[in-house]
């Protein structure tokens, strides 16, 4: 035996030196005819083949070694180099390839680019082996059926370029620093492989898959089965877009920030079997307008899809979004406007954190749960999906800056293909109990109608009260029936506001109703009619808010029987007003501003009011005007005791009393400008002119016209008044009203009165001298009596033309339209 192992080991090593002898010649023969080998390999593959350097080598076992290897691409695909390698190691078993046998044992590529080309027709790797040549074999020679086995094949530090012409527009995906170790590649059977790479831009491996691939399907290479375990980890969402045909996205869908991809497929290309499981947590992620994720909001899918040629069947999706969990199932359609049908479920599903992913409830902060039974239906690219079943809100609320809360919120809404409709609701609205109602009936153009009621709502919470309201606002018995619509520039909202009664900016009302219109920060109300102070009101308006600061408001009012002196109580906060009655008023005004000294200065409009049954305080027109002549000579005593006595209304109050208050005015910067202010009191009329503020500031030129039985009483106490008359027989006294009410107080001209007096005085003594011009007569007291219009001494005439300029009465003086004579008793 000893012998036998020693003859052994001889005959190995010369059999080793014999082969090195024959390796060492064999190389200098291969690089000396690398042209001619390279012809023959072309002619084997169907492709230009070319290299630097060949080597042959016997350690180890039988190896090739290539160096700068290039194979030329199918012309039909492209000009350049299907694969380029800086050097290509094959290691054969020496004894099996002396039989016929080609078992490989390593094929190493080092910084192999590989160039992938994808169309309609197939991939450019399809036609590889396909020439014919000197290195075809007929049937029945020697290397007819020898079976070739590689048993590892490794890449490292490559590159592959996928490139699919088959997409609209054609894509290109690149695998850098590549590496690939895989065993078992043969025809009948499949290939086991571990890769690493680099992909989407990324600077460290991201990259990892195993598994395996095979046997090929040389007739159908989509057909060749596949199971393949591969992570991404971590990848930008925005390179997503350069996976091309590899990866089916939604247009609408777009991604942003690092995400992870574990995915395991099983199957063929044509009909795969996929689980994945996506974290975007680290991501933005939107879907068109109706879907927006932060970066920092935890959202992860898992799913288990069928890819079909036509379709991919959703058998599993499970989402977990801000710590809301819902899962689903349904197809998705492959191609261009492709459909889609997907059915949403979850129970207990939490609101909180839903306004940081969809945009319509951007700033509102949610709470409460829901129960979710949705269907989602569409075509990719064919606008929002169509939605049907039912959410069921249980004790949903939110909360919004300037929008009043929204609490315990339970009811079902129900989604069909083209309306929308919530049923009917109880919750609170900004503490206050509530109910709601609310539906779309056409999607197409939605419009949403609603209807709220609510026992009492309070202005405040909805950042529509008063800056610094006295009295608590608050809206009773409210009803609110509206069409809300989405435009680009924001919400509109058309309606009908009915309220019990309430309290708006001081002011008590009851019965109110109004149109309401809301569109771009403007409010309208038209028509509007309320109940306020015993009266009524009715009319229209508008309320801008887009400057915010200084909003800016206009109406049209009229108003009845309105009891001046509780609404002023009301607006002064307690404080009685310097002016009663019962008031009916026709204005139209316009202004800006948030409070009132702001606003009513900015006032401007024009109207008319009257004032019936009232009084002006602390002030007394008849008494201030008499008593502002007694200091004219002749007229000392015409305050007498007995004139006081009978006229107690005049002489024992401090207040001006009437029976009737009107005037048309023009509203300029807060005071109202009048021509015509009449005052109607039993024994006497006022008229005049002038302005007066709404901060009861006062500047009118009037005209004091005594009533009949006054007019007798002091014509009777002092005749020289008869200078003093009208038109109308009527003592006429002009005075001033200026100053701050109720501090203001009437101001005769006294140097007016003596000059009429005088020059009336004169003139009649000059007509007695000359002789009466219409032979008329007076009585012994001076009075007038039956006197015609040429009578010097007729009051009714205006006899008074020893002035001159005044043109028969003090009315003519100032400008002013005698009063009629049903004014007087």
């Amino acid at each position: 035996m000893k012998r036998i192992a020693v003859i052994v080991l001889v005959f190995l090593v010369a059999l080793g030196g014999l082969l090195a002898f024959a390796a060492a010649n064999l190389n200098s023969y291969l690089n000396n005819n690398k042209e001619a080998l390279a012809a023959r390999v072309s002619g084997v593959l169907g492709r230009p083949v070319s290299f630097e350097s060949i080597a042959v080598s016997l350690a180890g076992g039988l190896s090739v070694d290539v160096g700068d290897l290039a194979i030329g691409d199918d012309p039909a695909y492209s000009d350049s180099d299907f694969v380029r390698a800086a050097g290509v190691s094959v290691r054969i078993k020496l004894l099996p390839a002396l039989f016929g046998r080609y078992e490989v044992k390593r094929i190493a590529l080092q910084r192999p680019d590989i160039v992938l080309i994808r169309d309609a027709a197939g991939f450019n790797a399809d036609s590889l082996g396909a020439g014919r040549g000197e290195a075809d074999e007929e049937p029945g020679e020697a290397g007819a059926g020898a079976a070739l086995v590689i048993a590892l094949f490794d890449i490292a530090g490559g590159r592959l370029e996928l490139i699919d012409r088959s997409s609209r527009p054609p894509s290109t995906f690149t695998i850098e620093d590549l590496d690939v170790s895989a065993s078992g590649l043969r025809p009948d059977t499949a290939l086991d492989f571990v890769v690493a790479a680099r992909v989407l831009g990324s600077d460290s491996i991201n990259l990892r898959a195993h598994g395996n691939v095979g046997p090929l399907n040389p007739a159908d290479s989509a057909a060749t089965p596949l199971d393949v375990n591969l992570s991404l980890d971590p990848i930008d969402g925005a390179d997503l877009s350069n996976l091309g045909s590899l990866v089916t996205m939604p247009e609408e869908l777009s991604m942003s920030g690092p995400l992870t991809v574990e995915l395991r497929a099983v199957g063929t290309l044509a009909e795969l079997q996929a689980e994945a499981e996506v974290d975007t947590s680290g991501a933005a992620v939107t879907y068109g307008s109706a879907f927006s994720k932060a970066r920092d909001v935890r959202m992860a899918v898992a799913v288990e899809a069928q890819r079909y040629s036509d379709m991919i069947a959703i058998r599993k999706l499970d989402m977990e979004a801000a710590g809301a969990r819902i899962t689903g199932q349904g197809t998705i359609g492959v191609g261009e406007n492709a459909s889609y049908k997907v059915a949403l479920t979850g129970s207990g599903v939490g609101l909180s954190g839903w306004d940081r992913m969809f945009p319509a409830l951007e700033g509102m902060r949610l709470s409460g749960k829901t129960d979710v039974d949705l269907s989602a239906s569409g075509a990719r690219g064919g606008g929002a999906p169509v939605l049907t079943g039912t959410l069921a809100l249980d004790g949903a609320g939110v909360r919004r800056a300037g929008m009043p809360a929204v609490e315990g919120l339970s009811t079902t809404v129900t989604f069909t293909q083209k309306s929308i409709t919530m049923a009917p609701a109880d919750f609170k609205l900004a503490g206050s109990p509530a109910r709601l109602s609310a539906r779309v009936d056409d999607l197409d153009d939605p419009a949403l109608r609603c209807s709220l009621t609510a026992a009492e709502l309070y202005p405040a919470a909805f950042g529509a009260g008063a800056v610094r309201p006295r009295r608590k606002e608050v809206i009773r018995g409210l009803e609110l029936d509206g069409i809300l619509r989405q435009g680009e520039s924001g919400a509109r909202f058309a309606g009908q506001v009915r309220s019990v009664s309430g309290t708006l900016r001081n002011y008590d009302y009851r019965e109110l109703n109004a149109s309401v219109r809301y569109q771009d920060g403007r409010a309208t109300l038209a028509p509007m009619s309320l109940q306020a102070y015993g009266g009524a009101l009715s009319g229209s308006g508008h309320y801008d808010i887009t400057d915010a600061d200084n909003p800016r408001f206009a109406m049209d009012l009229e108003g009845t029987d309105i009891r001046l002196g509780d609404l002023v109580t009301a607006q002064t906060g307690g404080a009685e007003g310097v002016v009663e009655g019962l008031l009916d008023l026709s204005v139209s005004v316009a202004g800006s501003g948030k409070e009132w000294v702001s606003i009513r200065n900015a006032l401007n409009g024009n109207g008319s009011f009257g004032l019936r049954d009232g009084a002006i305080k602390d002030v007394n027109l008849a008494e201030g005007v008499l008593q502002g002549i007694t200091g004219v000579p002749g007229l000392s005593s015409l305050l007498s005791e007995d004139l006081r006595r009978d006229y107690p209304g005049l002489f024992t109050t401090g207040d001006t009393h009437f029976e009737d208050l009107r005037a048309g005015f023009r509203m300029v910067a807060g005071r109202m400008i009048t021509d015509d202010v009449v005052l109607k009191a039993t024994d006497y009329i006022v008229r005049g002119k002038g302005s007066i503020g709404l901060d009861q500031s006062v500047d009118v030129a009037a005209e004091f016209i005594a009533g009949d039985g006054l007019n007798q009483a002091l014509m009777k106490k002092v005749g020289e008044l008869r200078y003093l008359t009208g038109g109308s027989g009527r003592i006429e006294i002009p005075f001033g009203l200026e100053g701050k009410l109720p501090g203001a107080r009437p101001k005769v001209d006294q140097k007016f009165v003596q000059r009429a007096l005088g020059r009336a005085i004169v003139g009649g003594l000059v007509e007695q001298l000359l002789g009466p011009s219409g032979g008329s007569n007076a009585d012994d007291t001076g009075s007038p009596a039956n006197a015609d219009s040429s009578s010097p001494g007729n009051a009714d005439s205006g006899s008074n033309q020893g002035d001159g300029q005044r043109g028969g009465t003090l009315f003519d003086l100032l400008g002013l339209p005698p009063p009629p004579d049903s004014n007087f008793r």
